[in-house]
């Protein structure tokens, strides 16, 4: 019994060193793991399911971070989000979440809680546990084949016309039949009676046959002659179909709360008349100016997504081989480019999208 007295309190020692050894361990991962899940939620690309781009919403972001670290006590006053521009980079200050960021900067989230003993056998105070994951934010990005600011205008292409082939119409003439004359006989019998005072009375009959042809005139067809605009078709004229290849938007610039795009023609002989315009974008603000060229289109207060139809016979013009800058204001800055679709009178439309 002394031996075991002396051994036992050694053997507790042991067997709860590793348990807390194994605490603080686990601890250690959940707060790690749990700021690597959030600066993978905050650097993803596109529009959370609160209306905001990935980087800025910091409710997710935490949430993040609390849904993995929730054994090890992680809360949201435990999570801190900022945005730096690279590990090599000298001066500046960090930005909180959310904020606005550039092509290139980092997202940093920052988890720290601290670790309290299971069994406080020791006198041993907490200890901070504090782990940081960053990562490196692509905002948006043209994608490769995006049309140059400048375009070549495209050489037209010769389509063939058909040519229509006349249809002669030859009249059949019906035969009709030509009637027989018929001769009908007519015989008118003369008698002469002459007496001769003669010893003999001779009675010399003269029969005398009388011929009349009736004779029926042979209907000669006459050939109807058709009308050339009745007789001879012609073609349908073929309506053009339009190369829709040959226009499309450019060139996309955004700076604070404007925003402003090339909208391009590269048909040579091809004038295009704009139909209806729509626009949807992401950031909570409105559209308050529409210009097109040197002229306003409309003005006012729209929140997204905005449509505007043009007046018949005062549709804006595009001109061949040419472009016109369309012009977009809105009431506070954009945290992305906006989507834009453009439909033209003559069936074709284009749009732009930035790749996130």
């Amino acid at each position: 019994m002394v031996e075991f007295a002396l051994a036992f309190p050694l053997f507790l020692l042991i067997l709860f060193g590793i348990i807390e050894f194994s605490h603080l361990f686990f601890s250690f991962s959940m707060v790690y793991a749990a700021s690597r899940e959030a600066v993978r939620y905050g650097s993803a690309a596109g529009i959370s399911e609160n209306g905001v781009p990935y980087f800025q919403d910091c409710d997710g972001i935490t949430a993040a971070a609390i849904r993995i670290g929730s054994l090890a006590g992680v809360e949201a006053d435990d999570v801190i989000i900022t945005y730096d521009h690279g590990p090599y980079t000298e001066g500046g200050t960090p930005l909180t979440c959310p904020a606005d960021v550039e092509l290139g900067d980092r997202i940093v989230v920052e988890v720290g809680v601290s670790f309290t003993p299971i069994l406080p056998l020791v006198n041993i105070p907490p200890i901070p546990i504090h782990t940081s994951a960053s990562h490196t934010l692509i905002k948006e990005l043209d994608v490769a084949g995006t049309p140059p600011s400048s375009p070549t205008p495209k050489p037209p292409t010769d389509t063939p016309t058909p040519t229509p082939t006349a249809t002669t119409v030859t009249p059949t003439p019906t035969e009709t039949e030509i009637p027989t004359e018929t001769l009908t006989p007519s015989q008118t019998p003369l008698y002469t009676d002459t007496p001769t005072l003669t010893a003999t009375n001779t009675l010399t009959p003269t029969l005398t046959a009388t011929l009349t042809p009736s004779q029926t005139p042979t209907e000669i067809p006459t050939a109807t002659v058709c009308p050339p605009e009745v007789c001879t078709p012609v073609p349908p004229t073929p309506s053009p179909t339009p190369d829709c290849n040959q226009f499309f938007l450019g060139n996309p610039l955004t700076n604070g709360n404007k925003f402003n795009i090339d909208l391009y023609n590269i048909g040579a002989e091809t004038v295009i008349y704009i139909s209806e315009i729509r626009i949807r974008w992401s950031t909570r603000t409105d559209l308050n100016t529409l210009a097109y060229g040197d002229g306003t289109l409309w003005t006012g207060t729209s929140p997204s997504p905005f449509i505007y139809t043009t007046t018949t016979g005062e549709e804006p013009v595009l001109m061949p081989l040419g472009y016109q800058r369309m012009f977009l204001v809105f009431k506070s800055a954009l945290n992305s480019a906006p989507i834009i679709e453009v439909d033209f009178t003559n069936g074709c439309s284009t749009s732009y999208q930035a790749v996130n």
